[in-house]
């Protein structure tokens, strides 16, 4: 096996990379923004199999993804519990695919190359599978609270790469496991009405499902926000904040009060 790095792929890309396969809690936020910009370069990379040129992204979905993915979705949306059962089931796949990966040739001991793509392999499964796990459990969420809302349809592979997750009353809409995607410059300039994401409190030491939303998509539900640092919204919360990121405008809403506004919206 052999690995061929994409050149703008730096040292430090490649340490916050090896400190990510290390353990990913031990990554401080600006190694965090560092780790993303290195796992998009990734993609770029090449790695050469038996007289076969693959990127490190066309090696993701023959490897990982068509093995595994569309199975996974629709263990998914036959679950009761999907945040709980959907988890359990991900690390089932992650040790199987480990086992996979490790037949393939990304055996110990591995070069510092063969580990950037075995870390890369793992970032893409942990990160698709807590998103899909946080997507339908939104989406069965919002139906049990009522709100009205047009979803693509998960079961069908070309509908996983739609331009949108959701609509609500004609407002498009994107679904994240998280708020890492407002440090990543390719997803500039944001194009959705609004985001629902996770946001970390470091008074209650955990996640707080949040709307993110531009400023146009507030308006159309109600009046002014606060206005505040993106690192202080959380602690405004439940209060709509106002905040700026990569000088773009955008409100965060707490998730219960924008399904609170919706309904009301839609009522």
């Amino acid at each position: 096996m052999e690995i061929h790095l994409n050149p703008r792929l730096t040292q430090a890309h490649q340490a916050a990379i090896l400190k990510y396969s290390r353990n990913p809690r031990a990554l401080q936020k600006d190694e965090w923004v560092t780790a993303l910009a290195a796992f998009d370069l990734l993609s770029a990379c090449r790695v050469v199999r038996e007289g076969k040129s693959q990127t490190f992204t066309q090696f993701y979905e023959e490897s990982v993804d068509r093995p595994y993915a569309t199975a996974f979705i629709s263990d998914l949306l036959a679950m009761n519990d999907t945040e709980g059962e959907g988890m359990r089931r991900a690390e089932e796949i992650k040790t199987q695919l480990l086992a996979d990966l490790k037949a393939s040739g990304l055996s110990e001991p591995l070069t510092a190359e063969q580990r950037l793509l075995l870390t890369y392999c793992i970032y893409w499964w942990v990160a698709f599978a807590k998103g899909y796990i946080t997507e339908v459990a939104i989406f069965q969420d919002l139906a049990r609270s009522g709100i009205v809302f047009q979803a693509h349809d998960l079961s069908q592979f070309s509908e996983r790469f739609s331009p949108d997750d959701l609509t609500v009353s004609g407002m498009r809409g994107d679904i994240k496991s998280s708020t890492y995607f407002l440090h990543s410059a390719r997803h500039f300039p944001l194009k959705h009405d609004f985001y629902i994401a996770a946001l970390y409190d470091p008074r209650l030491r955990q996640q707080r499902r949040v709307v993110i939303m531009q400023p146009g998509a507030w308006d159309k539900i109600d009046g002014d926000p606060l206005v505040a640092e993106l690192e202080q919204a959380v602690a405004l919360l439940p209060q709509p904040v106002k905040v700026l990121v990569k000088g773009q405008g955008l409100v965060v809403v707490e998730y219960n009060l924008w399904k609170e506004k919706i309904l009301a919206l839609q009522q």
